[in-house]
């Protein structure tokens, strides 16, 4: 670097710190620096005020500032946590790797999403990998077809192994057990050790909290951490037989529970087991507790909501009319409106997949609760269609409908809704029809 050819700047990249110990992170404190003591005294070595820069990725933060040869002080590592790209950043990302078609960007950066606007650098990298691997073949993933091809069924598995590629088959069983949890506390991870009979021991517990896609979880109380939600949603997408045990066993738990977060965390396992047992008994409970105004019990089933992931059109849009109910009474008019609009989507797209009776069903609901926000907001004549349709879907499912008690029902708040329009709209004999 003192030579006059020498570039003004040089960066040496090492990536996977972690190698260095493989599955045996329980060392003691001499044994585990003993591991890459080559590494710090390479570093020490280095000299920065030349122009040389180290970087190097790791799911640990590194113990070198306590190792007791050859240490490198804390005030020399500037600690960086990377996490997701913005959708912006992942779109750049794929036009930088030659993805020309836009539509197939969006799907792409859609499936590698973890949670709204955050795109995982890994997933999206092994999406775009599978592309252009296609293209050289001269094989075309329309973006419709791209998540629903072999190639994209195996990107999980392959994240999933690299992700627990240097834990023990031990700590691999945790992770896949405690992946069923929203969030989880060392009380919480015991329990699932004692009854899945993997490793519950204190060192365990910590060499499993010190990796990077587990986290603290902030606002659910001291000591709670979670699994990175890419790798949960990996973990239960591949049907892992831990996963379902942990969920049977969480659910058993939080039945024997009240209150309610107990409540919601109960229908969340019981939905991770089968979604649609799972959102029919959420829409049954978020109702009784909307109507009996038990709000505490609404915000906790909708913080679980979120949780649900990949579901059909029908459920979706269940759980976005009881959404927009709870915007409603919380005179969030706006929000009600999209929310209502929304569940409509998903009801009509169900409808023409297959039109049943529990779709029509809960097409009339939506739009008796779309009529109230009308009728809210003074636009009497959208309410009075509204109701009008409530009965005219109800007429025609009570015609091949083998039980009607609930259909006669929701005709007969269709007529009441009508009732109510003719009579702010000062026409008394129709209201008296109605």
């Amino acid at each position: 670097m003192k030579l006059d050819s020498a570039p003004k700047r040089v960066v040496l990249f090492f990536d996977t710190h972690e190698a260095f110990w493989g599955e045996h992170r329980g060392l003691g404190d001499a044994d585990y620096d003993l591991r890459d003591q080559w590494f710090r005294r390479l570093l020490k070595v280095l000299q920065p005020e030349l122009g040389i820069v180290v970087i190097v990725a790791a799911r640990e933060i590194p113990r070198w500032g306590k190792a007791r040869k050859q240490p490198i002080p804390e005030g020399k590592v500037e600690y960086r946590l990377i996490g997701n790209l913005s959708e912006e950043s992942a779109q750049k990302y794929l036009e930088l790797a030659n993805i020309q078609d836009a539509a197939t960007r969006d799907r792409v950066c859609a499936y590698a999403q973890v949670e709204p606007g955050q795109v995982h650098p890994l997933f999206l990298g092994l999406c775009g990998d599978i592309i252009l691997e296609a293209s050289e073949r001269n094989i075309e993933l329309p973006a419709d077809e791209f998540a629903k091809s072999p190639q994209a069924a195996d990107i999980g598995a392959e994240l999933v192994l690299r992700l627990l590629r240097y834990v023990g088959d031990n700590v691999a069983d945790a992770v896949r057990a405690l992946s069923a949890c929203r969030s989880f506390d060392r009380v919480l991870y015991f329990k699932l050790a004692d009854e899945l009979r993997f490793d519950g021991t204190d060192l365990a517990f910590r060499k499993l909290t010190s990796f990077s896609f587990v986290s603290p979880v902030e606002g659910r109380g001291p000591g709670q951490c979670r699994i990175h939600d890419l790798l949960r949603r990996l973990i239960h997408e591949s049907n892992e037989d831990f996963e379902r045990r942990a969920n049977e066993f969480l659910e058993g738990c939080y039945r024997k529970l009240s209150g309610p977060a107990a409540i919601a965390e109960a229908i969340y396992h019981a939905s991770r087991l089968d979604c649609r047992r799972g959102v029919r008994e959420w829409v049954k409970a978020f109702d009784l507790a909307f109507w009996s105004s038990d709000y505490p019990l609404c915000r906790a089933l909708l913080a679980v909501r979120s949780a649900f992931g990949t579901m059909g059109h029908l459920e979706s849009g269940m759980l976005a009319r009881c959404e927009a109910d709870f915007c409603r009474i919380r005179a969030l008019y706006a929000e009600s409106d999209r929310g209502y609009k929304e569940a409509l989507k998903y009801f009509d797209r169900a409808q023409r997949e297959e039109d049943t009776i529990e779709i029509q069903r809960s097409k009339a609901r939506l739009l008796l609760s779309f009529g109230e926000l009308h009728a809210i907001r003074n636009q009497l004549s959208e309410c009075a269609k509204n109701y009008q349709d409530v009965i005219e879907i109800c007429k025609f499912a009570l015609s091949v409908a083998e039980d009607g008690v609930e259909l006669y029902e929701l005709m007969a708040e269709g007529h009441l809704g009508l009732g109510d329009v003719n009579i702010w709209e000062s026409r008394s004999q129709p209201a008296i029809e109605s």
